[in-house]
């Protein structure tokens, strides 16, 4: 009888540890709102949101974070982005492997080729890719991707976590981050991302 009185009251406090620790992880950690889990994300991570939720607007005088990424593109030449140009540069990145990328990425190829976004430089990040199967896909696209086989280049882009894909932001013309999506893009969303970048 007392040993199994002291084995209820043992499951019992491990019950009841086991639940404070769930509901504590529950209050530090959010998910990635898709119906694929992407990444874990902070509590935080999705404040300064839009009704598109996962992507974070910033205001031009909060604008601290900038880019500059170099690489050589899955067609083999050498590209900075942003270049310098004055433009908005959105960098995407994405991998062959990874569903929703495969998903959104006709989208950013679409608005590559809008007249609207002309003035829009579109660029890929091609993150911890095999090369034949990246090439593969790329050919379908109509802007350049950088080739990032060993994913060094994602974690430098501040806020991003370094495994995130999808993931984008969107730079103004000085290469600040002005928006920044963790997660897919909402469908039909990034040429109404870009007109906001584009107003602010």
């Amino acid at each position: 009888m007392k040993n199994s009185v002291t084995t209820a009251l043992m499951t019992f406090f491990l019950a009841a540890i086991t639940a404070l620790t769930l509901s504590s992880c529950a209050s530090q950690t959010s998910f990635s709102p898709t119906d694929d889990l992407v990444i874990p994300l902070p509590a935080d991570a999705l404040q300064n949101t839009n009704s598109a939720v996962g992507v974070e607007y910033i205001a031009q005088a909060d604008r601290v974070d900038s880019v500059s990424i170099t690489g050589v593109t899955l067609d083999g030449n050498e590209l900075s982005a942003p270049n310098n140009s004055g433009r908005i540069t959105v960098i995407n990145a994405w991998a062959s492997w990874c569903a929703p990328c495969r998903e959104e990425l006709p989208e950013f190829a679409a608005v590559a080729l809008d007249p609207e976004f002309a003035e829009v430089n579109i660029v890929g990040l091609n993150v911890s890719d095999s090369e034949s199967a990246a090439q593969a896909m790329s050919q379908d696209l109509s802007f350049p991707s950088i080739f990032d086989p060993k994913g060094t280049l994602l974690p430098t882009i501040p806020g991003v976590p370094p495994a995130a894909l999808p993931s984008t932001v969107v730079l103004d013309p000085q290469g600040q981050i002005a928006a920044r999506i963790i997660g897919p893009v909402p469908p039909g969303e990034l040429a109404n991302i870009i007109r906001w970048v584009q107003k602010n």
